[in-house]
């Protein structure tokens, strides 16, 4: 299986918890997604490993398959691009793409758009992450 990762970088992203926010789609979308039990299970996983990214947090890779976990493990190199965008401010569920559901992390410099992936042990079985690019109208 190939796993498409560089969410190893939130292990050097320093979010204070209590300032990520969580919000349904933006305005500028013609109609929000809404969210499935599954989807609320990647928020609450992505939220997880988000607050375990901040100072004083601690990565679950038992929230992740184990070859999920080792990639995370060996490559702590993406916290340093992750880490200049700043703390997370906010945090937009886009939907569901096929195999996972696709959030947008907004920084106050940047956005990525992040995908995410749960197998049905509720155990997080891929993610990644890019550039957020907002497509025209």
């Amino acid at each position: 299986m190939t796993i498409l990762f560089v969410a190893a970088a939130l292990i050097a992203v320093s979010p204070p918890a209590s300032q990520i926010v969580v919000q349904a789609a933006s305005a500028t979308q013609q109609t929000a997604p809404s969210m499935t039990t599954s989807a609320t299970s990647a928020e609450t996983l992505l939220k997880a490993l988000l607050k375990g990214a901040a100072p004083g947090g601690k990565i679950d890779y038992s929230a992740m398959t184990p070859e999920v976990a080792q990639i995370v493990r060996d490559h702590p190199e993406g916290g340093e691009m992750i880490i200049k965008l700043g703390t997370p401010q906010t945090v937009t569920y886009l939907g569901a793409p096929p195999g996972g559901h696709l959030f947008r992390i907004t920084f106050a410099t940047a956005k990525i758009d992040f995908f995410m992936a749960v197998n049905g042990a509720g155990k997080i079985s891929s993610m990644y992450y890019h550039p957020s690019v907002d497509m025209p109208s």
